[in-house]
């Protein structure tokens, strides 16, 4: 059964090797227009689905551009 677990983005690896900027770059935007409890809520209403790897590592099946959205500066 899944579960719910809370990680640093940092501490997700991802399973797809290339994401499309211009959706990373709008969801960065969508992101900075919400306050710090919006943010939060929307977050906790798009977990990223992922599996335990070697090394017990958490790998990202799905929301790649949201997940690179947190981590990249926004495209001019």
């Amino acid at each position: 059964m899944p579960k719910r677990h809370e990680s640093r983005i940092e501490d997700l690896h991802p399973t797809q090797l290339t994401v499309g900027m211009l959706e990373v770059n709008d969801k960065k935007h969508h992101l900075a227009t919400l306050g710090l409890g919006e943010r939060r809520k929307f977050m906790e209403d798009h977990p990223f689905p992922a599996v335990r790897g070697p090394r017990g590592r958490l790998y990202v099946t799905d929301h790649h551009h949201l997940g690179r959205s947190g981590t990249t500066s926004i495209e001019p």
